[in-house]
C-alpha cells in the first residue's frame, strides 16, 4: 500500500466525511460493511445544447474495498435504501469509484 492509498483510507475513515454504508451485491444476502463519502453531483449537464438538471445522489467508494460493486446492487447508507442505476465510474487512477445511486 502506498502512502497516497493510506492517506485515501484515512479520508473515508474520517466521519466528518464519510457515513457507514451496507453494499449488497445485486441486493441480496447479508451484505459487508464500507464507507462512503456523499458527492454534490454536478446539477445542469450540457448534452449538445441541450442543459439537463440532474436530481440524484453520487456516493464514492474506495475501490479496494468494494472491487465488485456494479450496476443494480444496493447500498443501505444512514438508513435509506439506494440502488446503483449506472456502471461505477472509476476515478482517472481507478483507486476511487464514483456511484450514481438511486433512492428505492
Amino acid at each position: 500500500m502506498t502512502v497516497f492509498d493510506a492517506a485515501l483510507l484515512t479520508l473515508f475513515a474520517d466521519p466528518n466525511l464519510a457515513e457507514d454504508a451496507l453494499w449488497r451485491p445485486g441486493g441480496m444476502g447479508a451484505g459487508q460493511a464500507i464507507r462512503v463519502i456523499r458527492v454534490q453531483p454536478q446539477p445542469v449537464v450540457d448534452i449538445g445544447g441541450a442543459k439537463l438538471v440532474q436530481d440524484g445522489t453520487v456516493f464514492d467508494v474506495p475501490a479496494a474495498v468494494a472491487p465488485a460493486i456494479a450496476e443494480r446492487d444496493t447500498i443501505e447508507a444512514n438508513g435509506q435504501l439506494y440502488r446503483v442505476q449506472a456502471p461505477p465510474m472509476p476515478t482517472m487512477d481507478g483507486r476511487v469509484y464514483r456511484l450514481d445511486v438511486v433512492a428505492i
